[in-house]
């Protein structure tokens, strides 16, 4: 980046009485701050920026933004050993046009593809950067296993990173001369403006369902927080899954402005790709679908219902971009699924799966496919996450209870709060008591292994992709993945 005069930068804010200072970065963490930087101290969710405005200035921070949620201080200008503090009021809702300015709007120079909804954000982002690479476009992702290339991501912190990492990221991609850019969209950062300034080419709804509430504390909170995505961003078209409650508002709202996905044949004739009939058999399914008054078949390796709407989602995608349908249906059995998503390994006669699903929609997606395929007993090994949501986990637990033939509960970052209390919740779900508790991951897993039998499915949910446990505060090495792998290494 260029030098950024702070003036400019601030000039629809802010008036020119603030010293017109060169910047070459805009930060939000006081520990990224270095000389010639902007540091913008902001009120979040769970922590102050302004606690950390001192630590800024002694590490050289050139200038100091720092929130106010008194207008009546808004442009009011102090000083910490010469060091300018300016005071802005509501900053975080301002951050991510302030990061478009300094990044010079990258937004602009490539296809930006953003994808909410409570599950099958990840995998439709995968698949669809998949096939673009597969077309020889050069593509990059911003979401939950990290930013950059499918086939080689750095790890972030979250799914949707701040205002400023976002643009910085879609600034050195578009560097990189990638044509897309794709973006999970969080109901996190979309309550917080975290990416309304962009301009995106194109947003995807996926599916809404129970997740969340310990921040949104409601439904209704949670489909706002969607629904600011459709409503309030810079989107020029829409994909939507219509056969579900909110995506049949979406449709109603946008309109002519969407492409639909339904299994309904009796609804439109045009922006819309109608499943006809699907066959799912062991190894691969049959699809047949209906775009533009084209019939189409599609064989799959994909036996999920839920994981051929997120391939039918990817194609629509591509479709928009004029990529002919009948090229990219050549390339779909190229396609692999997430890290953490329904991984398979075998030991003997036994499948043992490893899947993120940590929602109830996605428990009962999950354990419904598995339970159809299943031959003998379906175990499941999950547990609840400390400190979120509380009232999904007795909903969990319920469908757990239906599904699996053998169910253990176990530790799933439990964070602060006492595990027992996180398994006295999970219990609440249960009528049976085919159910064992064993509070260490590993242990679960090797109980649950030693004690199948012939053709039985192990399912261990909730982890998926993820590297850790977090315990207290602190986040401890921990993989089901790898635990799979070693112990399987090991009986053999």
């Amino acid at each position: 980046m260029k030098n950024f005069r702070i003036r400019k930068l601030l000039s629809k804010w802010i008036d020119n009485r603030i010293p017109d200072i060169l910047i070459s970065n805009i930060v939000l963490d006081s520990r990224l701050v270095n000389f010639n930087c902007a540091f913008f101290a902001v009120i979040g969710y769970k922590n102050d920026g302004r606690k950390y405005i001192n630590k800024a200035i002694s590490k050289g921070a050139s200038i100091i933004i720092s929130e106010t949620d008194d207008i009546n201080l808004h442009n009011k200008i102090n000083f910490i050993n010469n060091i300018c503090i300016v005071l802005f009021y509501l900053l975080r809702n301002n951050l991510s046009e302030i990061a478009g300015l300094f990044y010079n709007n990258p937004c602009k120079k490539t296809n930006i593809i953003c994808i909410t909804g409570t599950n099958g954000k990840t995998t439709i982002t995968f698949l669809t950067s998949q096939l673009l690479k597969l077309l020889n476009k050069n593509c990059s992702l911003i979401g939950t296993l990290g930013n950059g290339k499918y086939d080689n991501l750095i790890k972030t912190e979250c799914t949707t990173d701040s205002p400023f990492d976002i643009y910085k990221e879609i600034y050195n991609k578009v560097k990189e001369k990638n044509e897309f850019i794709l973006i999970e969209a969080s109901s996190h950062s979309l309550y917080q403006n975290r990416i309304k300034n962009l301009n995106i080419k194109l947003a995807v709804f996926t599916n809404i369902s129970h997740e969340h509430l310990d921040f949104h504390k409601n439904m209704k909170n949670y489909k706002e927080s969607k629904l600011k995505l459709f409503k309030d961003h810079n989107v020029n078209f829409s994909i939507i899954n219509y056969d579900n409650e909110f995506g049949k508002y979406l449709y109603n709202l946008l309109k002519d402005k969407c492409y639909i996905l339904t299994y309904n044949k009796n609804v439109f004739k045009e922006k819309v790709l109608k499943i006809i009939n699907i066959k799912i058999f062991k190894e691969n399914s049959i699809i047949i679908f209906e775009k533009d008054s084209n019939i189409y078949k599609l064989d799959s390796k994909f036996c999920e219902i839920f994981n051929i709407n997120n391939l039918l989602i990817s194609l629509l995608i591509l479709n928009f971009f004029k990529f002919p349908m009948e090229n990219t249906l050549k390339l779909v059995n190229f396609l692999k699924l997430p890290c953490g998503r329904l991984n398979s390994t075998k030991y003997n006669d036994v499948e043992i799966i490893v899947d993120y699903a940590h929602t109830p929609d996605s428990f009962n997606k999950v354990l419904k496919s598995i339970k159809n395929r299943c031959i003998n007993n379906l175990w499941c090994i999950f547990g609840c996450g400390g400190e979120k949501d509380k009232k999904k986990r007795k909903i969990m637990a319920k469908i757990v209870n239906k599904y699996s033939n053998f169910s253990i509960i176990t530790t799933d970052n439990p964070r602060n709060e006492e595990i027992n209390n996180i398994v006295n919740d999970i219990k609440k779900g249960f009528n049976k008591s085919n159910y064992k508790v064993i509070l260490d991951r590993e242990d679960a897993i090797r109980y649950s292994i030693k004690n199948s039998y012939k053709n039985d499915i192990i399912l261990i949910l909730g982890k998926g992709h993820e590297d850790y446990q977090i315990i207290k505060n602190k986040k401890i090495f921990y993989s089901d993945i790898h635990l799979v792998k070693k112990i399987v290494k090991c009986l053999n």
